[in-house]
């Protein structure tokens, strides 16, 4: 499994490492995956969520808090954490008396690289 922040809404994306591209679920927002293997992460200023982000990103916005981060200009990009929390927001969906109900999974990953 590997990794991608949504460029349209942020959102922390957990794909196959076999995949080519990834449709956000929550924006529909298609992105490629090309450059996954080669994210940056850094914990968000405001609620300490680990964010990843692509390279040659300038900031990132956390999908928890929705706090722009700026991205340090002399972070390593393989510096990684032993263990990544990974949050993804699934879309919203109907129960069966119409009430709008949130899906929201969190994991932590620790394979190596």
């Amino acid at each position: 499994m590997s990794e991608l922040v949504c460029g349209g809404c942020f959102t922390m994306l957990v794909h196959s490492r076999s995949a080519t591209n990834v449709r956000c679920p929550h924006c529909g927002r298609l992105g490629s995956t090309r450059s996954g293997n080669q994210m940056g992460h850094l914990s968000c200023g405001q609620c300490r969520t680990t964010l990843a982000y692509p390279p040659g990103a300038t900031t990132v916005g956390c999908p928890t808090c929705r706090n722009v981060n700026p991205v340090p200009t002399r972070v390593r990009m393989d510096a990684r954490p032993q263990q990544t929390m990974v949050l993804v927001e699934n879309p919203k969906t109907l129960d069966e008396k119409g009430k709008l109900v949130s899906s929201v999974a969190v994991g932590v990953t620790s394979w190596k690289r």
